[in-house]
């Protein structure tokens, strides 16, 4: 893992599937002293306090081609920032396997899972992270920012629209407003759109996102499988966000509440749109700017104040169950 000390935590939906997960937790060491690559010995790790005064906690969420154990660089560059890091893994992507059904999963239906998961699926397991990660007081105590690359900015923008006292800030890259509106621009398919069964409409979703929480989104301009201009879109709907109050009655949803109140919009802050001139749908992170935005914006986020939290105790230990894939199943190492 990268030199990092991690936890494998074997996580269980309400629906009965087991996703296997990464967990990089900062330590003391790391804050003193900061991070330096090198061997570590695969080991039982708990939470300390460290975790608590981690300037975030980030959950990432992979893209449709992705596995969340492919991309290395990204959670690595998090750590350094000092930042707890989260890695899912969604149902299908990996062997995330039905509990209820023995042996149901094998790598020649994976293709079959992915849409036999569907939007439904990847919301549950997207909402168990969370769960999972407020569960954990030092977890809990840090801000909680999700982190999506593609259809992982749709998962991220997603669990943002329904837990907005939760989620402290969102970064997405090369992401769009809905997956219909992806396939309208291929050419000979784009008339079947209306087919598609997986919407994801991030822009629509994005007006539960409240105006208070930051969003850095990151567009490499030469994506060849999204459409700049959807990220164009999408930025255009974060920036509308929040309420409009006239002539001293306060409006929601167009209903008159009666109440007086004086004239104001309100207006996001701290939102931050990026775009990388060279960047590609995979390779964007590649250019130096992308990650100095990443910085920025994460050093720009309030601090939680740091209190004391009692020690669990080894009853209310995190779960550092440690898994491996053989013959595409999970085998639970004993540590």
């Amino acid at each position: 893992m990268i030199g990092i000390p991690y936890l494998a935590p074997l996580l269980h939906t309400p629906d009965g599937v087991r996703l296997s997960c990464f967990l990089l937790p900062q330590t003391r060491e790391c804050l003193v002293s900061g991070y330096t690559s090198g061997p570590v010995p695969d080991e039982r790790v708990v939470l300390t306090p460290a975790a608590a005064e981690a300037r975030a906690t980030v959950i990432v969420f992979h893209g449709n081609s992705a596995q969340n154990w492919e991309d290395m660089q990204t959670p690595k560059d998090l750590f350094e920032m000092r930042c707890n890091v989260f890695l899912l893994s969604y149902r299908g992507w990996h062997v995330g396997r039905d509990t209820k059904r023995e042996g149901y999963v094998v790598r020649a239906v994976l293709e079959n899972l992915r849409l036999r998961a569907g939007a439904a699926g990847l919301r549950i397991d997207a909402q168990t992270a969370l769960d999972y990660i407020l569960s954990q007081p030092y977890l809990a105590a840090t801000p909680i920012v999700v982190y999506g690359h593609s259809l992982g900015g749709g998962v991220a923008i997603d669990l943002a629209s329904r837990n907005p006292t939760k989620i402290a800030a969102i970064i997405v890259s090369n992401t769009f407003t809905s997956i219909p509106d992806i396939v309208r621009r291929w050419p000979h398919i784009g008339m079947f759109a209306f087919v598609c069964h997986q919407k994801w409409p991030s822009a629509q979703r994005l007006e539960s996102v409240p105006p208070t929480t930051p969003i850095l989104m990151l567009s490499g301009r030469r994506d060849e499988i999204i459409a700049p201009e959807l990220m164009d879109q999408l930025w255009a709907a974060a920036r509308k966000r929040g309420r409009l109050r006239r002539s001293g009655v306060a409006l929601c949803g167009g209903c008159n509440s009666g109440r007086n109140v004086d004239e104001l919009e309100v207006h996001p802050e701290g939102d931050l749109f990026v775009e990388i001139e060279t960047g590609t749908h995979n390779d964007t992170p590649v250019d130096p700017a992308y990650w100095d935005a990443v910085r920025q914006f994460i050093c720009g986020l309030p601090m939680q104040k740091v209190v004391h939290i009692p020690d669990p105790g080894p009853d209310m230990s995190v779960d550092d169950t440690r898994w491996r894939y053989v013959n595409q199943d999970i085998e639970v190492i004993c540590l």
